[in-house]
C-alpha cells in the first residue's frame, strides 16, 4: 500500500496541528519570548566549554582503530 503525506501529518508543509482549543500568543508577547530566549541563549554561548567536554569531542575525531579500542 503506497504512503503519501497524508499519512504523515507531519509531513504536509505550511499546516499546523491544532484542536482549536489552543490558547493564541499575540505578536507582543512572541517578541518577549524571543528577546529572553535570546538573552538566555547569547548568555550560554559566552560560557567556556568544559574541559571534559573538550576532551570527549577530541576523542571523537580521533580515527576508530580496527581492534575495539
Amino acid at each position: 500500500m503506497a504512503e503519501d503525506e497524508s499519512d504523515y501529518p507531519e509531513k504536509q508543509q505550511g499546516k499546523t496541528q491544532s484542536s482549536g482549543n489552543e490558547p493564541q500568543v499575540g505578536p507582543g508577547i512572541q517578541e518577549v519570548i524571543g528577546q529572553g530566549l535570546r538573552a538566555m541563549y547569547d548568555s550560554l554561548k559566552a560560557e567556556p566549554i568544559p574541559d571534559h567536554l573538550l576532551e570527549l569531542l577530541k576523542k571523537l575525531d580521533q580515527p576508530q582503530r580496527d581492534d575495539g579500542q
